[in-house]
């Protein structure tokens, strides 16, 4: 049977994304960032390896937000341990994730078939 993960571990996870898009959205020193955004994240055990996966509206130009991204890494690392309080800060490997390509492929797919296409509004 399946773990079920601890809530503490389950909340520092979500701070941690949260702290990265917020780095994204007020510090990069490239403003590329600004159009992307993590969308999920995991980690080892004991938190010394975290993965980040990102996507972007735009998937021109992703070679571009990598390069960015690896010029970005010890300003990220710096910000997560002023926020986190902490002395040992997760190596970050960067994955890309193509949720928005899939959406727009499921989208296209669903448009051939001739079935309606509904966007939650905010």
């Amino acid at each position: 049977m399946h773990k079920k993960a601890s809530y503490t571990r389950v909340k520092y996870k979500q701070q941690i994304l949260e702290l990265a898009n917020t780095y994204l959205r007020t510090r990069p020193s490239d403003p590329k960032l600004v159009y992307c955004s993590f969308t999920k994240i995991e980690a080892n055990e004991d938190y010394t390896v975290v993965t980040l996966y990102w996507d972007t509206f735009n998937s021109g130009m992703r070679g571009d937000f990598t390069t960015s991204f690896d010029s970005n890494m010890p300003r990220l690392r710096s910000f997560m341990a002023q926020a986190l309080k902490v002395r040992a800060v997760p190596y970050f490997i960067l994955a890309y994730d193509g949720q928005y390509e899939a959406q727009a492929i499921i989208e296209n797919i669903l448009v051939v078939e001739k079935f309606p296409v509904t966007r939650p509004t905010a």
